[in-house]
This record gives structure tokens, C-alpha cells and sequence, in this order.
């Protein structure tokens, strides 16, 4: 009887494994250091880059290599990087002496992969170092070539013992100019929505309105950041209103109103009552509070490929 049960069981996870290795991702072959498959540079730059890598591999003894991709197809990036450079088997065989650059383009992520061998003097500190202060900025600006080309210097100079060179100071302000936008774009939402919200007597129609006011607040970001920036302007907006009016009710009892008052209808002993009075809720006593081997093809491989050491990921 329990065989009987356990053979869909054992058909079903053939099936799930046999269409996962038919749509894994394969490592492509070998073509040189410099595998441009994602064609994000231009032939004379890929033939610099295969010179200077080639000569800096005869130098040192370490090699450096390039992957670019057009997609992981939903590979996991550390885990592709790792597999590509088992399957190329890169490095000196026994030394594991390598660093590949892996970017996937329409997943706008990508890795240094580091084997044991550099682990020395590549860390992993180092190659977020050179991700995020040296090819992301570049990436950022749409300058692919730069990027990779000032990615892979500093990976070469890393395992040389070198220091890392220094961001550019345009590029630094760029990135912070960019930065403080966003920051005042969303600051702008969320304080227009609470405004929104103090005035709105029901949440759900707060929430409506905060929404509309800070997408059109948002709009300007669309064009320098696309409309993922958009919906979270909106989603702030939304949420910033509804909790004003939701708090201003808990507090005074009501909400907000700009209506005038009249002279005649004022009264301390109503105000005490409504905002701090022991029954009003918002402080009085009875108030609650809220709160990551096959051979290669290449012809230059050392036979390595032995493992991975390290490394980091990154996006644009």
C-alpha cells in the first residue's frame, strides 16, 4: 500500500527535477576574459580589456574575467557566478587564483565572485568597495563600458595589494544630488498628506486624497527614476493620510476642521473635554495607546575552479 502511495509521489519530484534542469540557466562556453555576451561594450574597449587581462594573468598569474549576461532567468546571481566559474575552471589548478565580474543586465544585479586563492587580498568589504563606489555610479549614468572597465582595473589593482582609487568627485555628487531629490520628494508627500489627513474627516477618503496629492507631487520623479518612484510616492501618501486622520480621531475625537468658529459657541470646559478630558481617549486615563566541472572552451584555462572564497552582489 505505501509503495503504492509513494510512486506519484516519486513520478511528481521526477517531473519537478527533469523541468528544472531543462530550464536552468546554462553557463555559456568559454570565449576569452572578456565574454561580452550581453554586447555592453564596444569591440575596441573588449579588445583592450582582453590585452590587459591576458597581461596582467601573465604577471601576477591570477585571472581576472568578465560574464556579461542579457538574464539570469531566474537563477540565483551568487549561486550562477559560482557555477560559471566552476564549470570554466578558472584559476591555477590547487590555487584557485581568480575573480570573475558577472552583470545581468535586465536584472540590473551584479556579482564579483571571488575563489579562494584572492581571498587575501580581494575581501569581500574590498569587492563591495569597488560594486558600490566604482561601477554602480557608472551603471547608474548608463556608462556600461566605464563601468566594467574601472570595475575590472580595481579588481586587478586589489589583488595586487593596491589601493583601491578614489571615486570621482562628479560622480559622488551625482549620486547625492539624487539622492536629496528623492529624499525631498518623499518628504514633500508625506508632509502635504498629513495636512490632507487633519482635515479629512473619514480615513478611507483621507487615503484617497493623500494618495492623489502626493502622486502629482511624485510626477517629477517619474522621469529621473521611472515609476517605481511613482507608486511609492503614492503609497506613502496614502498611508501618511490615513494615519493622521486616524490618529487625530483617537486624540481629539474627531477630526481636524477648518471651519470659523463663532465666539459665542466657545467654551474651555468643552475644549478640555474633547481633547485631554479623562473620557476623551487620547490621554485621559481610560486611553489606550497604539502602537546566495565541465571543461571550458576558452583554451586559457589554468584548471581551477575549485571553489569560491567570497564576494558581493550589487544593483543599479
Amino acid at each position: 500500500m505505501s509503495a503504492r502511495l509513494n510512486r506519484p509521489l516519486a513520478i511528481a519530484a521526477s517531473v519537478v527535477l527533469a523541468w528544472g534542469i531543462v530550464y536552468a540557466l546554462d553557463v555559456p562556453p568559454l570565449r576569452g576574459r572578456v565574454n561580452d555576451l550581453a554586447g555592453l561594450l564596444s569591440q575596441d574597449l573588449a579588445a583592450r580589456l582582453e590585452n590587459q587581462l591576458s597581461g596582467f594573468e601573465q604577471q601576477s598569474g591570477h585571472q581576472v574575467v568578465l560574464l556579461t549576461i542579457q538574464s539570469l532567468q531566474d537563477e540565483d546571481l551568487a549561486s550562477f557566478a559560482l557555477k560559471t566559474a566552476e564549470h570554466w575552471k578558472l584559476g591555477q589548478k590547487g590555487h584557485d587564483n581568480w575573480a570573475l565580474l558577472l552583470v545581468s543586465v535586465s536584472d540590473r544585479k551584479l556579482r564579483i565572485e571571488v575563489g579562494y586563492g584572492l581571498e587575501g587580498t580581494l575581501l569581500d568589504a574590498t569587492a563591495n568597495q569597488i560594486i558600490n563606489e566604482i561601477i554602480v555610479p557608472r551603471f547608474r549614468e548608463n556608462d556600461f563600458g566605464g563601468g566594467i572597465e574601472s570595475g575590472l582595473s580595481a579588481i586587478m589593482q586589489a589583488t595586487r595589494g593596491e589601493p583601491i582609487p578614489a571615486v570621482p568627485q562628479n560622480l559622488k555628487r551625482s549620486v547625492d544630488s539624487s539622492l536629496s531629490g528623492i529624499l525631498m520628494l518623499l518628504l514633500g508627500s508625506a508632509l502635504f498628506a498629513s495636512v490632507v489627513g487633519f482635515a479629512s474627516p473619514s480615513p478611507v477618503r483621507s487615503a484617497v486624497s493623500g494618495g492623489i496629492v502626493s502622486g502629482l507631487i511624485g510626477l517629477p520623479g517619474i522621469l529621473a527614476l521611472g515609476p517605481g518612484f511613482w507608486f511609492l510616492s503614492i503609497s506613502i501618501g496614502v498611508l501618511t493620510s490615513m494615519l493622521t486622520t486616524l490618529y487625530a480621531r483617537r486624540a481629539w475625537g474627531r477630526s481636524w476642521s477648518v471651519k470659523p468658529s463663532r465666539y459665542d459657541d466657545f467654551s474651555p470646559r468643552d475644549t478640555f473635554q474633547r481633547g485631554y478630558g479623562a473620557g476623551g481617549g487620547g490621554y485621559g486615563g481610560s486611553g489606550s495607546s497604539g502602537g546566495s566541472g565541465g571543461g571550458s572552451s576558452g583554451g586559457f584555462s589554468g584548471g581551477g575552479g575549485g571553489g569560491g572564497g567570497g564576494g558581493a552582489s550589487g544593483g543599479w
